[in-house]
């Protein structure tokens, strides 16, 4: 999935196929990453890339995520949970905001 700049040529690339998510999700997450960071800086697009690639190891790790009808509101409940229970690189419980951080 290419982002291009302003004079069309490629400017950053992401592999779809990285993430290793069921091929139902790959077209709407393609389109809702590409949608909504149009107009993001690279570095936004690479932070937020790798929070995607995180929650699809989550999505890998439950076994139960198929299909987009499948991500249910228990099941991001479940994603709060699992993120809480990860430890910090300290070992203490990660902060709600830098958890994700501390995993990656």
């Amino acid at each position: 999935m290419p982002f291009r700049d302003a004079w069309g040529e490629p400017a950053q690339r992401f592999d779809l196929g990285q993430p290793n998510l069921p091929a139902e999700f790959v077209a709407p997450y393609a389109e809702a990453f590409r949608g909504h960071h149009a107009s993001s800086s690279p570095s936004t697009r690479r932070q937020c890339w790798k929070a995607l690639k995180f929650f699809a190891r989550f999505l890998a790790d439950s076994g139960r995520v198929q299909a987009p009808a499948d991500l249910t509101t228990e099941l991001f409940g479940q994603y709060i949970l699992w993120l809480d229970a990860l430890p910090s690189r300290t070992g203490k419980p990660c902060a709600q905001l830098s958890r994700l951080l501390a995993a990656s």
